[in-house]
């Protein structure tokens, strides 16, 4: 699926952190393998973007750079030739990924507008962040996160649509649910341009109800919720929903032919 045009290209891994994704437990990975040629790239503030411009710059300045991991960067891949990015980010059921949310910005220590809420039952948290003033934090995130942007106005099928190409197109992308699999895909991606990567994790940053199953975390939501406004995060993520099937379906027949 990756072809590469030239040996004389630097290759370099991009980790794009999606917010309670799976990110740190893969970070943790990059770290063990590449310590200091690992490289966090952030914007100045929690609204800014880190382009792909940016990013070659960056490693342009930076020759001994092999991985970087961003919360802010863009999904790309680079027509400069000089580069063949690897790009990594994670996909999760977007209902589940709510709760996980909520329990993580509960417990920061910072003063924001998150933060405030979800001092709050997790009912207000919801019907807040699904509203106009929200954003889309917890509202088909994995579909604005994967095209870059900030709102979707206009024909929204047409972002779904735009969203599952860039799926198509990627060499990888990992699911939350099956990650142990995922890394068997990236350990396929990784292991001509990166040889010998140790691929063992402990997870981090887990809240503590991740030791249930999918199903039983589905259920405890929509009672914590109740009827009304579990119905509003499922429409106000029916984007995502359908998206995460499609990611479903497309990750199984990587793995499965992976596994042949």
């Amino acid at each position: 699926m990756y072809a590469e045009n030239s040996r004389t290209q630097r290759k370099v891994i991009l980790h794009i952190h999606f917010f309670k994704n799976a990110g740190t437990t893969i970070d943790s990975i990059l770290e063990k393998n590449f310590g200091q040629s690992l490289a966090y790239l952030e914007g100045d503030s929690a609204t800014d973007k880190v382009s792909g411009e940016r990013i070659i710059r960056f490693l342009g300045e930076h020759p001994e750079i092999k991985a970087v991991s961003s919360h802010q960067a863009e999904y790309f891949l680079p027509d400069d030739l000089n580069y063949m990015i690897y790009p990594i980010f994670f996909l999760r059921h977007p209902l589940d990924r709510v709760g996980s949310v909520y329990s993580f910005v509960r417990r920061m220590n910072l003063e924001s507008k998150e933060t405030q809420w979800a001092r709050k039952e997790i009912r207000d948290f919801v019907t807040f962040f699904l509203s106009d003033e929200g954003g889309l934090i917890i509202k088909n995130f994995h579909v604005a996160r994967i095209l870059n942007i900030s709102s979707m106005p206009g024909d929204a099928l047409n972002y779904l649509e735009q969203a599952k190409q860039c799926l198509h197109r990627s060499p990888f992308f990992g699911i939350v649910e099956r990650f142990n699999d995922s890394l068997l895909l990236l350990q396929k991606m990784l292991n001509q341009p990166f040889p010998g990567l140790d691929f063992s994790y402990k997870r981090q940053n887990v809240s503590i109800e991740r030791e249930t199953t999918l199903q039983e975390r589905l259920q405890s939501l929509e009672e914590r919720l109740g009827q009304d406004v579990f119905r509003q995060l499922v429409t106000g993520n029916s984007l995502d929903l359908e998206l995460y099937d499609y990611a479903l379906r497309l990750f199984d027949e990587r793995f499965k032919a992976m596994t042949r």
